[in-house]
Parts: structure tokens; sequence; C-alpha cells
């Protein structure tokens, strides 16, 4: 995996090769963060291939993810216009929630500080809804 988008100048993101169909992508992604996920799924059946994920309010990085040839983008926030210019480009997208697919990442390194270190962490869950 290696930082795949750029945004105000920084490398942000991760691909990689997912070898299920993209149903089966959904499906992990939701299980993965929780939380039921929308989007765009122009074939379910069909392979996910590359797979580009990046959390929050990446959606409009949708015009790079296609030029890059990825068949599939995970992203958090839900936007209208990211929806319909995934729909035209053929692009699979799907929507966890800004605040769902960025708390995993917060907790697993709260898990890695005190496996490493002995910090004590605490993760307060505050989930807006959104």
């Amino acid at each position: 995996l290696q930082p795949e988008l750029m945004m105000k100048g920084n490398a942000i993101g991760l691909s990689g090769l997912f070898a299920g169909t993209v149903g089966e992508l959904h499906d992990a992604y939701e299980a993965l963060t929780g939380t039921r996920v929308s989007g765009v799924m122009h074939d379910p059946a069909a392979p996910a291939g590359r797979v580009v994920v990046c959390s929050g309010a990446a959606g409009d990085s949708v015009y790079e993810v296609h030029q890059k040839g990825y068949s599939c983008f995970l992203t958090g926030e839900e936007n209208h216009w990211f929806s319909n210019a995934a729909r035209d480009m053929g692009l699979n997208l799907f929507f966890a929630g800004h605040y769902a697919s960025e708390t995993f990442g917060v907790k697993a390194l709260g898990g890695l500080l005190e496996q490493r270190f002995g910090l004590p962490c605490v993760f307060i869950d505050n989930p807006t809804g959104m």
C-alpha cells in the first residue's frame, strides 16, 4: 500500500488490489466501519480490482481516482456531485460517513501506542450521525 492521491501538496489515501467482487468490497467496508455504506455500484458481481481508500472528505478526488485507472473509490463524506461524476465515469464509489471512515484508524493507533509504548489510550466515541 502507498499514498495515492494529492491534497494541498500532501500524498494521502492508500491503494491496493481487492481479490473479491465490488459487492464483497462494499460488504467488507461496511463491516470494517460498522456503518451503512452508500454510493454507486455499477455491477456488484464484477471484480473490484484496483481500489483507492481515503477517509474523511476526499470525494472531490473522484476525477483523479478515475484518471489513475481505479475501479473502486472508498471514502467518507457523501456529496451529490461526487456520486453523479462516479456514475458518469463508471467508477464504483462508496461513502461510509466522514466520522465512521476515520475512527477505526484512530482506535488502531491507540492500540498500537498501548502495545508498543505502554501509553494508556481511551477512545471517546462522539458520533455526529454524518
